[in-house]
């Protein structure tokens, strides 16, 4: 998600591992290849960078509808509300 500012994206009920961060457009091509998968930081909050992206893991574990929270400083929380499928 590229933003012209720094912010936050939580992820309520679980926690997940953040395998890689980067500026710019994602590649998925290249940047899975830089992917940390040996010790990843655990959170359930990920910074993202300027104009960045962040590429998380987790297990949906927790079955049912749950919040993503993505922070800007401007606009405040904008939550998103996933649900799982009917």
């Amino acid at each position: 998600m590229n933003s012209g500012e720094n912010h936050l994206m939580h992820l309520h009920g679980f926690r997940f591992y953040v395998v890689r961060t980067g500026v710019g457009d994602f590649d998925n091509v290249t940047d899975p290849l830089t992917y940390n998968l040996v010790d990843p930081l655990e959170a359930n909050t990920v910074p993202i960078p300027k104009d960045g992206w962040a590429t998380m893991r987790f297990v949906a574990s927790n079955p049912g509808t749950f919040v993503n929270l993505i922070s800007y400083d401007k606009l405040g929380c904008q939550p998103s509300v996933c649900k799982e499928k009917d």
